[in-house]
């Protein structure tokens, strides 16, 4: 990914000059503008006027009763339901893959965080690994200078282009307005991803740390300093109550052991900006991540017996991480382009439970 940021930061003075194109022109023409952030939804009618009452697994996403989906997004109008199309993505089946790679519907941002999971996955030997992108860009293409089933501000933008022969913000998408600027927000949707197994203790001195373990922190990445987020997640020191009261004499050996292996959610964000006759741009690179269950080893060698014995636990839990802007992703990429500065990327970088970090990887 990190090529494509350097891109952007190439461009990202130009594109502010072109924000100050937007502004002159939103004021001049009448396209739909709000100063003060709030969103509306321009594009596919049906689409856009759908009621979208069902809840799904996947966060902030909605479907209707007939079958389409909508990303709920909270403004200061309250929440709108922006509609968006579905792909499901199985990252160790080659063909699913390369399908999806070959789209030119997707962002190369986004095609290449499909092609890093999907080694990873690969790599990890799991059996199936589906990941799910919902996208504005999945949705069926709008015809702007089309007289078919065109919404009203569409239809306007088409009279005013014809009139001006300036080229009207993004014809072919279902995009939201924010402060008169066209956006999008793209998401990878990931579920139930292991961290692999990793060792928290070995040796004499793995029941002394274990006695006194019991939190588990989670490193979120912003854009310049990393917030430590901790969450209580009892089991530790229960199961080395377990090795004393068989074993209250014992000093510790070498064989014995501790391990944890970590269940979660994740969402990848992408959020771009649309600037008049120019290209969608990307402002904003954002994560939320759901730990959903913190599993639990120890290995313990009893010398009396000569046998080592295991104990295991699984701690289930819904604790939620998300980047600094995640949730404020349109004002914060939008700030981000104006002011003329690159993209901003943040992301949920790792786990870290006692002195031992697992990194994120997904």
């Amino acid at each position: 990914m990190k090529r494509f940021f350097s891109v952007i930061i190439s461009t990202a003075i130009a594109v502010s000059m072109l924000f100050t194109m937007v502004a002159s022109a939103a004021a001049a023409d009448g396209t739909p503008d709000d100063t003060a952030g709030i969103a509306v939804v321009i594009g596919n009618d049906e689409l856009s006027q759908k009621d979208y009452p069902l809840d799904t697994e996947f966060d902030d996403i909605r479907k209707s009763d007939d079958g389409y989906y909508a990303m709920a997004v909270s403004t200061s109008a309250g929440e709108k339901y922006i509609p968006v199309g579905r792909l499901d993505i199985d990252l160790v089946n080659p063909d699913n893959v390369n399908t999806a790679l070959s789209r030119t519907d997707i962002k190369p941002e986004i095609k290449e965080a499909i092609q890093e999971s999907s080694a990873l996955a690969i790599e990890s030997g799991v059996g199936s690994r589906v990941v799910t992108l919902f996208s504005q860009a999945l949705l069926p293409k709008i015809d702007l200078l089309s007289n078919a089933r065109k919404p009203t501000a569409v239809a306007t933008l088409a009279r005013k282009s014809r009139a001006t022969k300036i080229t009207p913000y993004a014809p072919e998408y279902t995009y939201i307005t924010y402060s008169g600027v066209p956006m999008v927000s793209e998401r990878l949707y990931y579920t139930s991803v292991d961290s692999n197994l990793f060792t928290l203790k070995t040796g004499v001195t793995t029941k002394d740390v274990m006695a006194t373990l019991s939190t588990m922190v989670v490193e979120v990445a912003g854009s310049f300093v990393p917030t430590l987020v901790s969450i209580v997640t009892s089991g530790f020191a229960d199961l080395y109550a377990m090795y004393t009261n068989a074993n209250p004499s014992a000093v510790g050996n070498t064989k014995d052991k501790a391990e944890a292996r970590i269940t979660f959610d994740e969402i990848k964000q992408w959020t771009y900006v649309n600037p008049p006759n120019a290209a969608w741009i990307l402002g904003l690179y954002s994560e939320k991540l759901t730990v959903t269950a913190v599993y639990h080893y120890q290995y313990y060698w009893y010398p009396s017996t000569l046998t080592g014995r295991s104990e295991s636990n699984t701690k289930s839990t819904s604790s939620v991480y998300e980047t600094p802007n995640f949730s404020t992703s349109f004002a914060t990429a939008l700030a981000r382009l104006q002011g003329g500065q690159a993209a901003l990327e943040e992301r949920v970088t790792k786990f870290k439970i006692g002195t031992v970090t697992c990194n994120i990887t997904f």
